[in-house]
């Protein structure tokens, strides 16, 4: 009866793990925790204590999915018996400088999640990953209902120009991730105009 599996009524934070440590740990869970008030309207706060005990991953690389749902209950009741789980899937993240990616546009424009959560309602997503990776390439650049570029369909993108970095702008609907957050702060990524 959990409406994150019925009705796709959860958020997520996937959180890279790299030779068995978490990368933005603290981040993403700041940003599940934020997801949960606003969508789930709860304060995940335990939730979210308790999936810092991770369990040892050894020299393991992948990554781990939190996952928080509204728990049971009809479409309307409130959130008061939250459920929370986590899913790891081994693979190789960090794979070096190479030849990059080869991106493709989807053609279906979405509309975005309100405040760029990640939701167990991710299927748009994951069908213009499909598409793309159908047409030979390895990710999508998806656009907004008004046409604007929003990112890539499982990730946040950004485009080298010059020296520079430009990214798609939160206020269009691209996603505010943690690496996102990174990246501009880090390196100056600038926002692309509206």
């Amino acid at each position: 009866w959990d409406r994150g599996l019925r009705f796709g009524m959860s958020v997520f934070e996937t959180v890279a793990i790299h030779e068995g440590r978490p990368v933005f740990f603290e981040q993403h869970l700041a940003r599940l925790r934020a997801a949960a008030k606003d969508l789930l309207e709860i304060d995940a706060g335990t939730l979210c204590e308790a999936a810092k005990q991770l369990p040892d991953f050894g020299e393991a690389s992948g990554v781990v999915r939190f996952y928080l749902t509204a728990g049971p209950g009809g479409l309307k009741d409130p959130c008061v018996q939250p459920m929370g789980f986590a899913l790891f899937e081994p693979m190789e993240i960090f794979a070096g400088p190479g030849d990059g990616l080869r991106l493709g546009l989807s053609r279906a424009p979405m509309a975005p999640v309100p405040g760029g959560w990640k939701t167990g309602n991710y299927w748009q997503n994951l069908r213009a990953l499909q598409a793309a990776r159908r047409e030979g390439f390895d990710e999508a650049a998806v656009a907004g209902l008004d046409g604007s570029v929003l990112g890539a369909a499982t990730g946040n993108l950004f485009v080298v120009k010059g020296d520079g970095l430009l990214t798609p702008p939160v206020a269009s609907g691209a996603r505010p991730g943690v690496v996102r957050a990174w990246v501009v702060e880090s390196v100056g990524a600038q926002e692309l105009p509206l």
